[in-house]
């Protein structure tokens, strides 16, 4: 599926020949619970500093790219698919309502940079029917969820949100159900947020097996040698307490009431005695995945409070917002600073990066503020 261009159907449409693929999976999946998730804490390089220093993305995030037409939302989002190279993140380009000349432009590009030896573009086209369009995302999203869910790397597009919200528009009025505001239906929150929702940063999951055991990867079933699989930000430091307990466990208890002080001692005795044990920790290599998803949303004349963009802003971890006077102004990726935010922050930040965009913002806000004295000062 890598390096190829489908169809909402997952179809080649690319003349290259069927896929070598028998895998089957359901568009409709339940989006991961609490306990499956981790917090966002590693960095997902966009290339681009504006938006590395002072709007950073995390892999397993939700960052939205909203902005009028003709302002840089698709090439942000190539140029990101492109900084991925050598970084084992697979990207998908969901192409929704739009040209089939554009598409081909966006797959050239990608070609050019060698981009699509990691990257699969599903594209269901203007042309194509509206309940097409309406899945197109989560196929896309359902192919970058296998990865998620093997241990890896996905980061998905979906470009855009608010062409796949009018192709659902279409449907429901087709199918008589009551508009809601801007013609609507009243379930179009939904529509995107089960779609985001599936974003996400899985936690790892620990097991305390014998020594020279197998690991079945994957298997759900599985459970380690304290009867146990732990799940969770802490799942490693529960799993090495079990497997305390298993090697000695009147020193665990002694442990667990202990201070500071004798804390320190018991462990390094514990964490001797396992080493000689006859158990060990285990990850599942087809834990910790993510999922990072990039929607775009088009707004008219510069609206961010108009339906679908209040909506997906609600559901996502921050955005990114490109405006047309600084596009034509010469500033590329035409980002407004002062409305973009990110939710995430600094977690999802190198330290190196961290050091120099921490005093960024306030040196952004100062020289904005002197600009505004000086143009009042020129029009006194």
């Amino acid at each position: 599926m890598v390096g190829r261009v489908v169809n909402s159907l997952g179809e080649p449409i690319d003349g290259k020949g069927p896929l070598d693929t028998k895998l089957r999976r359901r568009i409709e999946i339940k989006a991961p619970g609490i306990i499956e998730r981790q917090s966002v804490h590693e960095p997902l390089q966009t290339g681009l500093k504006a938006i590395d220093s002072m709007i950073p993305i995390g892999r397993g995030q939700r960052e939205l790219i909203i902005g009028d037409r003709q302002t840089g939302k698709t090439a942000v989002a190539v140029d990101t698919i492109i900084n991925q190279k050598g970084q084992n993140v697979y990207c998908f380009y969901v192409a929704i309502g739009q040209k089939q000349s554009t598409v081909a432009q966006v797959v050239d590009r990608l070609a050019a940079h060698g981009a699509m030896e990691y990257t699969t573009v599903v594209a269901s086209c203007a042309s194509e029917l509206a309940p097409l369009q309406f899945i197109a995302p989560y196929t896309g999203c359902t192919m970058a969820e296998f990865f998620r869910d093997t241990g890896r790397h996905a980061l998905c597009i979906y470009d855009d949100l608010s062409k796949q919200a009018v192709a659902y528009r279409q449907l429901s009025l087709l199918l008589r159900r009551p508009p809601g505001r801007e013609a609507y239906p009243g379930d179009v929150f939904y529509l995107h947020s089960r779609l985001l929702e599936r974003a996400a940063k899985l936690s790892q999951r620990w097991f305390v097996m014998k020594k020279g055991a197998d690991l079945p990867a994957g298997d759900r079933t599985l459970r380690g040698e304290d009867g146990k699989v732990h799940v969770g930000p802490e799942a490693k430091k529960l799993a090495k307490k079990a497997a305390y307990k298993l090697v000695d466990e009147e020193k665990f208890t002694a442990l667990e009431k202990a201070d500071k002080k004798d804390k320190k001692k018991l462990e390094e005795e514990l964490d001797k005695k396992l080493e000689s044990s006859n158990f060990e920790l285990k990850m599942d290599p087809h834990s910790g995945g993510s999922l990072t998803a990039l929607p775009v949303i088009e707004t008219q004349a510069g609206d961010v409070s108009a339906y679908i963009p209040t909506n997906v802003i609600s559901i996502t971890d921050g955005q990114m917002f490109l405006e047309t006077d600084l596009f034509y102004s010469g500033q590329r990726p035409a980002l407004n600073v002062g409305i973009s935010v990110s939710r995430v922050g600094g977690n999802a930040q190198i330290k190196a990066m961290k050091q120099i965009a921490g005093s960024l913002r306030l040196d952004l806000a100062q020289y904005r503020e002197q600009a505004a004295f000086a143009q009042f000062a020129s029009d006194l």
